[in-house]
């Protein structure tokens, strides 16, 4: 029984004072009333809206809203999540990345009166499908990138809504619904000691009690622009955004992985951050500073976390210059409960800083394992006190009762169970003294070891599993398993590694194994953790033989992974991730890349160049970026053939997911995707250039066939040149469809049966393109240079223009070749009317096709036929048609197996 303090004067409750803002900021900053967090967080920001519609309220590379433009795109988000959910409280779950979409996406969960259940679209397939599943989410909330991701963690089961797909005609006015503070805002999944996530939920009430704690404490007002650079789905960004959003300030999402820590340096100050947070970060920054470098903007830096040293502090003094510099403790189930405030002048002591003094609302005390109060000076459990702590676990009563107390005075505050460890000062300032129980902070995440060691034991090759956080140098933890095999010899990192990614986020994935005869034990015969060893620094057991470095580059890609992943011995054909790294050791190597070969390469590089060997073939070219591939498997499962699907005259193929999804689970459906749509790489201009592109593509998934291909509208002319070039490779075609596809030009000059000859429409296109990239763009080439990194982001739809000018073209210069195959045609009923019969419409296709053309008559208006409710028609005959065309396909294997038995 836990023995509860039985008054409030048995806790301390000592706060250092706020300050004023200093001169770096120009706006007057206004204190947030603590009635104030009796409302919504709706309410609160609708607030700003009006307050401040033309700030800047988000700013990524990509995007950049106002408030009044992310308010009317939430208002549209939550007026569609309502016409397919209805209202009342139900979670919501968001499969996107971090950004102003997603930030929409949030606030327009929070505006139908819902709860956002955030999903990070890099966690592994077996995790997300668990989070889907246990929040028993009603909807997933997408956008075009991640709808066919969407699809395949859903599996139909749940509804799919794409944000970019919203009629734009859906009012964006305010909805005005009543949502009361102790309505659940979100559901966040944290690392669970049962071998499972765990959901912990927070009402608006509790959000708005957090930010005006954090508005208070460290003086936000609209001028501050804060970086943010944890995934959405993480608690720790919770603290970040509402703070920012609710008081008119300005947020500035940068993913690290993408961008890279080298040139952050000069984004904070071009963007002009005021408030810098996240110490795993910060850390990584100041290792690529020379310190030249001038911030002048920043006024504050932020250090969430438990372990902030000494060198922490003075590398922010050296390098930045801040007026203050806040330490605190926070989680998710309690939000922040104390705040540290370091000055200019504060002196600091060696070793680790305090967490600091409980914040308003919230109080501690320290428990020993009896659950008594520890006496002054002692080490016990901390417990926080509060009317604003989580309302529990989702769907777990029994976790939610075992660490959520009741106040023992019957009052409406309750006791959170930490299990983190604490000592008290004198002053009430609180000491941190590490974790109670297995759960540790890594690169900033909370990681529950159990869960780790859970998933280890899961494979049929570890009989025992220890994880442990090893503190190497201060400020740099890594995750080490310690391992006894099930069976020898050990299986290899690679296999462990490769194991682990299929349920566990990479950032949980040890970086280290070590492999053990036995554990060491205690005298009370537990495992003695203390006792396990240091990892070496030999190389690790690997699946690919050692190669030493060949030359002068390897030999230097080399002595820069040795350094930074503290390895004696590297081959060049060894996995970065295999060896222990991840993306902020990454960031390392690359900055030593930059500074060695004088060559800055993005992040991404080393997702496809994991080796020594790969990385100096990247080096060794004059330009590289990253294969940009056309195949998007909509739907990737299933035991029938799969049907290829090319893309229409907007490049894009995700208005086939409709048709994917009524052609059944069984059915693997592939799109193709226009090349050139992000800019990295031109289009092609010609139809057989894309067939020959997509031939390739469709091979790397079906290397041989019969094939079942199909296109609509432009994409049906590539599929039917796709598969004449299959033919002639001696492939078979099972199936070719075309959807609304518009005959070739029937010039009568040009012969239909070859392709010597070229439409006068070839010629005017090439001179077309010829004129564009010669003339407008070497007038242009000057301007360009100089501006390029804003031009690059103000041209993105160019790329778009581009690929559909290159669509539109490309049929004119298309000469087809008689199809010895038949053909199988769906007509739109509009496109019929309009153009006055089947005849008109399908024209020199019956022509093409040798052996027959099948016509399907459905309702709709061009590709409309491939949206609800026409799809479902076009969706029964063409899997009548798939069918029919595969049991032929088998009918005539077997023919030809009984051929064979009879002439032995």
């Amino acid at each position: 029984m836990v023995d509860l303090p039985k008054s409030d004067t048995d806790f301390l409750s000592h706060k250092q004072p706020m300050q004023n803002r200093d001169a770096k900021a120009t706006n007057i900053f206004t204190r947030f009333e603590k009635k104030e967090v009796e409302q919504s967080i709706v309410d609160r920001f609708e607030k700003q809206v009006v307050i401040y519609p033309n700030r800047i309220a988000v700013k990524t590379n990509t995007h950049q809203f106002t408030y009044d433009a992310l308010n009317k795109a939430a208002n549209r988000i939550a007026r569609a999540i309502l016409a397919l959910c209805g209202e009342g409280e139900e979670p919501i779950a968001l499969l996107l990345e971090q950004g102003a979409p997603m930030l929409a996406a949030i606030l327009g969960v929070l505006k139908a009166g819902k709860i956002y259940v955030p999903l990070d679209p890099a966690l592994p397939e077996a995790r997300a499908t668990y989070i889907l599943e246990n929040s028993q989410a009603g909807l997933m909330v997408t956008n075009s990138q991640n709808q066919s991701l969407a699809r395949e963690l859903t599996q139909s089961t749940i509804q799919v809504l794409s944000i970019d797909e919203i009629d734009t005609s859906i009012s964006d006015e305010n909805l005005g619904l009543s949502i009361s503070p102790d309505n659940f805002a979100y559901i966040i999944y944290t690392s669970g000691s049962t071998g499972q996530p765990k959901g912990v939920v927070e009402n608006h009430r509790n959000v708005l009690h957090e930010v005006m704690n954090r508005t208070n404490e460290i003086s936000i007002c609209p001028d501050d622009r804060l970086c943010i650079f944890q995934s959405f789905s993480f608690a720790g960004s919770i603290r970040k955004i509402y703070p920012v959003l609710l008081n008119g300030a300005s947020l500035y999402p940068l993913d690290i992985k993408k961008e890279g820590i080298v040139n952050m340096a000069n984004w904070l100050t071009q963007e002009e951050i005021t408030i810098l947070g996240g110490r795993a970060v910060i850390r990584e920054l100041f290792s690529t500073l020379t310190g030249k470098e001038r911030f002048p903007k920043i006024r504050l830096v932020t250090f969430g976390g438990d372990s902030i040293y000494r060198s922490d502090i003075e590398s922010s003094r050296r390098h930045l210059s801040p007026d203050i510099m806040s330490v605190g403790l926070a989680g998710t189930e309690f939000g922040t409960a104390a705040r540290y405030t370091i000055h200019k002048d504060t002196p600091i002591s060696d070793g680790v800083l305090p967490v600091g003094y409980p914040v308003e609302g919230k109080k501690f005390l320290l428990l020993d394992d009896a659950g008594n109060q520890v006496g002054p000076g002692q080490i016990g459990e901390i417990a926080v006190k509060s009317r604003y702590l989580s309302p529990g676990y989702w769907r777990r009563p029994d976790l939610t009762q075992a660490r959520f107390l009741p106040d023992p005075e019957g009052g409406d505050e309750r006791i959170y169970l930490t299990g983190d460890m604490g000592r008290m000062m004198p002053d009430g300032c609180l000491i941190h003294m590490g974790r109670k129980d297995f759960q540790v902070k890594i690169r900033g995440y909370r990681i529950e070891t159990a869960e780790v060691e859970a998933a280890l034991l899961e494979l049929d090759t570890i009989n025992r599993a220890i994880v442990v956080a090893r503190e190497e140098r201060p400020g740099h933890k890594r995750l080490v398993a310690y391992l006894i095999p099930s069976k020898q010899p050990a299986p290899t990192v690679t296999a462990l590694r490769s194991a682990l990614a299929k349920t566990l986020p990479d950032y949980m994935i040890p970086s280290a194994f070590v492999m053990m005869d036995e554990m060491p034990f205690t005298a009370t015969s537990k495992v003695d953790r203390m006792a396990l060893p240091e990892p070496d620094t030999t190389r690790p057991e690997l699946d690919v033989d050692f190669i030493a470095p060949r030359d002068e580059m390897e030999s230097r890609l080399a002595g820069i992974w040795k350094e930074i992943l503290d390895i004696d011995s590297i081959g060049v054909r060894d996995n970065f991730f295999d060896l222990g790294g991840h993306s902020l050791l990454a960031v390392q190597v690359f900055d030593r890349i930059k500074k060695s070969f004088g060559r800055k390469l993005p992040l991404v590089a080393l997702l496809h160049a994991p080796t020594i060997e790969q990385l100096a073939h990247v080096l060794r070219q004059k330009e590289w970026s990253p294969p940009v591939s056309s195949l998007v498997a909509i739907q990737s499962h299933g035991s029938k053939r799969p049907f290829f699907c090319v893309h229409a005259c907007n490049g894009e193929v995700l208005f086939y997911t409709d048709l994917a999804r009524h052609l059944g689970q069984d059915r693997p459906f592939y799109g193709l995707r226009a090349q050139g749509l992000e800019g990295k790489q031109p289009p092609h201009n010609r139809i057989e250039d894309m067939a020959a592109h997509y031939v390739r593509e469709i091979q790397t998934v079906q290397p041989e066939g019969p094939y079942f291909l199909g296109g609509g509208g432009v994409g049906g002319m590539i599929a039917f040149e796709m598969a004449q070039q299959l033919l002639a490779q001696n492939q078979k075609i099972g199936l070719l469809i075309l959807m609304d596809t518009a005959p070739p030009r029937p010039v009568s000059s040009i012969p239909v049966s070859t392709g010597s000859r070229k439409s006068l429409g070839h010629y005017v296109s090439r001179s077309f393109y010829y004129l564009w990239n010669r003339q407008l763009i070497f007038v242009l080439k000057s301007v360009i240079q100089k501006h390029r990194r804003k031009i690059k982001r103000m041209l993105k739809p160019y790329n778009i223009r581009r690929v559909r000018d290159a669509l539109d073209m490309a049929p004119w210069s298309y000469v087809p070749e008689v199809y010895p195959g038949r053909i199988t045609y769906f007509l739109s009923e509009k496109r019929e009317r309009t153009l006055g019969g089947p005849e008109a419409a399908i024209g020199l296709w019956y022509e093409l096709a040798a052996g027959g053309l099948d016509e399907f008559h459905v309702p709709g208006e061009h590709l409309d036929m491939l949206k609800e409710p026409h799809v479902r028609i076009v969706a029964e005959h063409l899997n009548a048609c798939l069918d029919k065309a595969q049991m032929d396909d088998s009918d005539t294997n077997h023919a030809k197996v009984a051929s064979a038995k009879t002439a032995e």
